[in-house]
């Protein structure tokens, strides 16, 4: 029996975005001067911006940091990038689209709904996805399943008859 609903990861899966966090990393800390090799800058990619942050900043002495206002600046400069040029793994969009009227779609990602939102938009797949759980729709982020069952609510489909795509 075909499955009802497919659940996809977005980062990794749908969208080599590595780079994204990485560049916008530099490029935000640029401002205080500081230059971050692409190996330290590639940390950010298993953790959550603001602990990133927090470390680096705390590392430099800084305790008194504005974490919160420099994430902010990380993230509008990751969404500029996502929005001028979307790095869609190949056969994603095609996959995407035979799904349609076949499978209802849902994106359950640990980054932000913003990064998924803009990405989709830009890449042409906004219309193919149903749903997006994001970081801030959970209080408990993957490899819990909390996204995971908010997206299958999000979509009204059953567990027993989802696939997922991590």
């Amino acid at each position: 029996m075909p499955p009802t609903a497919v659940l996809f990861d977005f980062d990794g899966v749908i969208a080599d975005s590595e780079n994204y966090h990485v560049a916008a990393w530099q490029r935000t800390l640029v401002r205080m001067g500081w230059e971050l090799s692409d190996e330290a800058a590639a940390v950010a990619v298993q953790m959550d911006d603001r602990e990133f942050a927090a470390e680096l900043f705390a590392r430099r002495g800084l305790a008194e940091a504005d974490v919160d206002g420099w994430v902010r600046k990380k993230q509008e400069l990751t969404v500029e990038m996502i929005r001028l040029h979307p790095r869609v793994y190949p056969g994603v969009p095609e996959l995407l689209h035979a799904l349609k009227g076949r499978a209802k779609v849902a994106v359950v990602s640990t980054t932000w709904r913003e990064n998924v939102e803009a990405f989709l938009q830009a890449a042409g797949l906004a219309d193919a996805v149903a749903a997006v759980v994001a970081k801030e729709d959970v209080k408990v982020l993957k490899p819990a399943p909390d996204g995971y069952l908010k997206a299958l609510k999000k979509l009204k489909a059953s567990a027993s008859k989802a696939v997922v795509v991590e």
